[in-house]
């Protein structure tokens, strides 16, 4: 497990893994998980939730999508990237958008977890 990331407004922690054959769990109170299936099998490093848009977007640094989107934890869809190799991910409520960071050169937001635009790094 790599990463945990945790929904108020659902009540749902949501964790994600970088390897095995679950690689999603949700849990209401942090004790009782459920395995869940996740878009695609990559190695998930990091998971974020947004209160404003009602969503968890999780990234993978290889694999066709390494962005997966859920409003729940327990349903996942691929998306598709603007760049590869995606770190980490993160939502910064001030600007209202997803940040993921994915070493010197693989910066990319979206302002809705679906659509992904490559940024600017420095």
């Amino acid at each position: 497990w790599t990463a945990i990331a945790y929904a108020p407004s659902i009540t749902t922690f949501c964790a994600v893994a970088s390897s095995g054959t679950n690689q999603v769990m949700t849990s209401p109170d942090g004790l009782n998980w459920t395995v869940r299936t996740a878009a695609e099998a990559n190695p998930w490093n990091d998971i974020a939730w947004s209160p404003s848009l009602s969503l968890f977007v999780a990234v993978a640094a290889s694999g066709t999508h390494q962005i997966m989107t859920s409003p729940d934890g327990i349903t996942w869809t691929a998306r598709t990237h603007a760049v590869t190799g995606a770190v980490a991910v993160g939502w910064d409520p001030v600007n209202a958008i997803f940040v993921i960071a994915g070493g010197t050169t693989n910066d990319q937001y979206s302002s809705d977890g679906i659509t992904w635009t490559s940024g600017a790094t420095t």
